[in-house]
């Protein structure tokens, strides 16, 4: 979103410069008036296709839906990775994630693709790297419940603040500690709690597991 606003302001700088510029050659209002409702029209556009991408990785209840959306456009970097977690292709979801460009983003898809194919040292290694301190004590909460290391799970768990998330963890530790019942009935709540690409990672990842003769997590 931060992003997206400094991109309204330069082309809102360069939209009236033209229309300035060509205010003082032709000294009529109306070529600023014409560049600037082509301003308005381009955030119109942008911020309508924005919520529209918004709406579905965030609200949609449709796991099919947000599949073919990201099956569509798996080519770019964030619905690629998702996509290639989701099926299983960490290879690819690797490649993808090394191609980000922000530093804390790339170790938070890092440390997720090391997280899933089970190299906790590192994982390890990327979750030190991660900045963000509303992702940061998740992934190291799952590291550290694989590693049956409870007091830093206990520990990394209290920092967590998101609902879903918490119930994730509620899961995985129900399941670590072989209370199969528990964890499935956690696990419903988890997915219905869930929305948008949040209950996608859930549903595909429970898919996963479930299909995996050496499963070790619920999800």
């Amino acid at each position: 979103m931060k992003f997206l606003i400094i991109r309204y302001i330069i082309w809102f700088v360069l939209l009236f410069g033209v229309g300035l510029w060509s205010y003082f050659l032709t000294h009529q209002w109306r070529q600023m008036i014409i560049a600037m409702t082509v301003y308005f029209t381009i955030v119109v556009v942008v911020a309508a296709w924005t919520w529209y991408n918004y709406r579905i990785f965030k609200f949609s209840p449709s796991v099919e839906r947000i599949d073919r959306y990201l099956r569509r456009r798996k080519k770019r970097i964030f619905p690629g990775y998702i996509y290639a977690m989701t099926h299983g292709d960490y290879e690819t979801a690797r490649k993808l994630a090394v191609k980000r460009r922000d530093a804390d983003r790339r170790a938070q898809y890092l440390a997720g693709v090391a997280s899933a194919e089970e190299k906790w040292d590192e994982a390890g290694e990327w979750i030190s790297q991660i900045r963000n301190p509303a992702v940061k004590p998740y992934f190291l909460a799952l590291k550290t419940l694989r590693e049956r290391n409870w007091n830093a799970f206990y520990e990394a768990k209290a920092a967590v603040k998101d609902k879903v998330d918490l119930l994730v963890l509620d899961v995985e530790e129900a399941y670590a500690r072989g209370d199969i019942q528990m964890a499935e009935k956690l696990g419903r709540q988890a997915i219905d709690s869930a929305k948008g690409v949040q209950k996608y990672v859930l549903v595909k990842g429970l898919e996963l597991s479930e299909h995996n003769p050496n499963r070790t997590s619920y999800f």
